[in-house]
């Protein structure tokens, strides 16, 4: 039986909630850069002091996104039990979809700008649980005949992941102009029918050797 919170804890969830709703909210509106921590809170209902108590930059409040979709992935596999692996890989990215239409994409350019910030390399590129879920889903789906078996889970759950990345990235780069929710789960179809079939062509090496070779070149002079 889970342990009930006290008063304090309860206190302190519905500030962290606050503050964060206040973010996004904001946001959505406006330019992240232009947003600032007094506006934030002033916005939330709280005093500076109490948003440092929870957060040390705005930074750590978009951190705060993953954490809330860790919870819907979460109760979404209890609620909706998967009749097969492939089934709950697909819950996972359509949700995975709907969160980050939620947010819109101003916040989802903002998630991308972080993780590829060189003094923010310790913030996880992905959510820790979809991540997770994804690459167990896959091991499974393979031992289960669900996927081809010429795959292996490393590889697979890459793919999968790297696509529906991809997506989201795109999405966000042509400031959401279509519907991300339904091109999610037109593409993962495109690679679970892939990774249903032994289509692991060898690279061609003496195109790609003539690439790197030709780029080389091109590099020199432009001092790259």
């Amino acid at each position: 039986m889970a342990k009930e919170l006290t008063k304090r804890q309860l206190q302190a969830r519905e500030s962290k909630k606050k503050i964060h709703n206040s973010a996004i909210r904001l946001w959505q509106e406006h330019d992240y850069e232009k947003v600032t921590i007094e506006q934030l809170c002033s916005n939330a209902g709280v005093s500076a002091g109490l948003f440092y108590n929870y957060y040390g930059s705005k930074e750590d409040v978009l951190r705060g996104d993953y954490e809330l979709f860790d919870q819907i992935i979460d109760q979404a596999g209890k609620k909706f039990p998967a009749s097969s692996n492939l089934d709950a890989i697909r819950m996972t990215e359509y949700l995975h979809a709907c969160y980050s239409a939620a947010v819109g994409y101003k916040i989802v350019t903002q998630w991308y700008r972080i993780h590829l910030s060189v003094t923010n390399a310790d913030i996880p590129s992905e959510s820790a649980m979809l991540n997770r879920n994804i690459h167990n889903l896959t091991i499974r789906a393979l031992k289960a005949g669900e996927l081809h078996r010429a795959w292996d889970g490393e590889t697979a759950s890459r793919l999968i992941l790297s696509h529906t990345r991809g997506t989201v990235f795109d999405w966000a780069m042509r400031k959401g102009s279509y519907d991300l929710v339904e091109r999610m789960a037109g593409d993962l179809e495109i690679v679970l029918a892939l990774l249903k079939q032994e289509l692991r062509a060898p690279v061609s090496r003496r195109l790609l050797a003539a690439a790197k070779k030709f780029f080389t070149g091109l590099a020199a002079e432009a001092g790259l």
